[in-house]
């Protein structure tokens, strides 16, 4: 079996990602949303200072639901919400940081961002850190940390990390 290089491609990377909702009441916001009222929406999450509904509106503005494309607009409201600790915002102020959507391209900040969110056990950002690692991206070139961040979201179930370390002839 010929193996290939781990390339940073950023498999749930932010246009992907789905509205929070894996909380136990669905908050108005998030009714709205998934009826179509994406005004009503807009009005919910801007009304409500938590994380997750700055994590929506960061993704209603990426997408451009309900309210003009903005990358801009989104990169702002997932910064809210990752600097209060929210790591599937702390994964996606990574990732815009490293393709250089809505902010500048910055491969050092891009690591930072990522490593907030796998160390809260992320496991997407987990992968995309161990590329960057693998690849000597924005950190120094680490195979040995490569296979730690590739471990950690293997553990977690992620098959790209696992199929990495199995063409590698890792264990996880």
């Amino acid at each position: 079996m010929r193996r290939r290089k781990a390339g940073f491609f950023l498999w749930a990377c932010v246009c992907s990602a789905t509205l929070v909702t894996a909380c136990t009441t669905v908050t108005p916001g998030v009714k709205a949303y998934k009826g179509g009222a994406y005004a009503t929406a807009l009005q919910e999450f801007k009304a409500d200072n938590s994380a997750r509904s700055h994590y929506n509106l960061g993704l209603m503005y990426y997408k451009g639901e309900g309210v003009r494309e903005d990358k801009k607009e989104a990169f702002t409201w997932f910064c809210k919400a990752a600097e209060q600790g929210y790591a599937p915002a702390r994964f996606s102020v990574g990732v815009m940081y490293y393709k250089g959507v809505g902010v500048e391209r910055d491969r050092e900040e891009a690591a930072k961002w990522l490593r907030k969110a796998a160390d809260q056990g992320e496991a997407k950002a987990q992968f995309n850190l161990g590329l960057m690692y693998n690849n000597g991206e924005g950190v120094d070139k680490d195979r040995g940390e490569a296979v730690n961040w590739f471990r950690k979201a293997a553990k977690q179930g992620h098959g790209n990390a696992q199929e990495i370390l199995k063409s590698w002839g890792e264990e996880w």
